[in-house]
């Protein structure tokens, strides 16, 4: 077959633990193609995520094992198709120079999203793969080999450090707060816990934990207090830190002990206690800072 363009040049994500079918066939229709062919690696500056868990190094050290004559560069995310189209329309021209070129795309590739110069080709016939479902079964694979195992060691040291947020809640009732004892733990704490991705907001997160914590009782209107890193045993001389951000509300009416009734609450009491020096000494060691600052806050109200 003759070659139709000078160089072809293949775009993707290759966010699987081996090449499939698919992109073996778009990769080498390119190489058969032209003089010469280049592949693009879509990267995101978020690490290790779900859908993005591989790096670029690896990635290219995956496609290099099949394709080792293949030229391999990085196109990272633009906040719009215009402007990543722009990008990858520079970098092809930085290594291609007058030369033509020919986009290589799957069937759900690149191609939607490119509004650049040059002539995309979309490859329908070739069987259709999802990253995602082949990812979610590798996601279920415990690892039983030393690589394997590697693998998972390198991953998690290539993320970020992170900060997992949560919420606590002061529910008053004049001058009470509403603190809770968890099973197997000392000190008492606010009702609370970590933020999920469905929350909208902190105030919906902090809302969530007093529906599931306090039996759904009635409150007033959510105020911000104050955020502070949380000494929590579980994160002590790691990267790793809880943020939570606290929360006050007033207490209207409501069944609160009902919710640690429940199997699968945290709580093992929850009653009202007042604000004062002594239930201060009786805080658990992550919820005294937040303790104190509503007590300096309370008394110079």
């Amino acid at each position: 077959m003759g070659k139709i363009k000078d160089v072809g040049v293949v775009v993707g994500r290759f966010q699987v633990p081996e090449l499939h079918e698919a992109h073996k066939q778009i990769i080498a229709m390119a190489k058969i193609s032209h003089k010469q062919y280049i592949i693009f690696i879509a990267c995101t500056s978020v690490k290790g995520s779900t859908r993005d868990p591989l790096d670029y190094e690896t990635r290219a050290a995956m496609i290099k094992y099949q394709f080792p004559d293949a030229i391999i560069r990085d196109i990272w995310d633009s906040p719009s198709d215009e402007e990543w189209s722009q990008n990858l329309d520079g970098k092809i021209i930085c290594e291609i120079g007058k030369k033509k070129a020919l986009l290589y795309s799957g069937s759900d590739g690149f191609a939607k999203h490119y509004t650049g110069r040059f002539t995309v080709k979309q490859i329908s016939s070739i069987d259709f793969y999802r990253g995602t479902e082949i990812r979610e079964i590798h996601g279920d694979i415990v690892p039983t080999t030393k690589e394997g195992r590697c693998g998972v060691i390198y991953g998690v040291a290539n993320q970020y450090p992170r900060v997992y947020p949560t919420v606590d809640i002061a529910v008053f009732k004049k001058n009470e707060i509403l603190l809770g004892t968890k099973k197997g733990m000392k000190g008492l704490r606010f009702p609370g816990g970590f933020v999920d991705p469905t929350d909208i907001n902190l105030e919906t997160a902090a809302k969530r934990e007093v529906f599931e914590e306090c039996g759904g009782i009635e409150t007033g209107t959510y105020e911000y207090v104050c955020s502070e890193i949380v000494d929590d045993w579980r994160y002590r001389n790691r990267d790793e830190k809880i943020m939570t951000t606290l929360f006050k509300c007033q207490y209207i009416y409501g069944c609160y002990n009902e919710a640690c009734k429940k199997v699968d609450s945290e709580l093992a009491t929850l009653k009202f206690y007042p604000l004062d020096n002594k239930t201060m000494v009786q805080m658990a060691i992550g919820h005294l800072p937040l303790y104190k600052k509503l007590f300096v806050d309370f008394h110079l109200d």
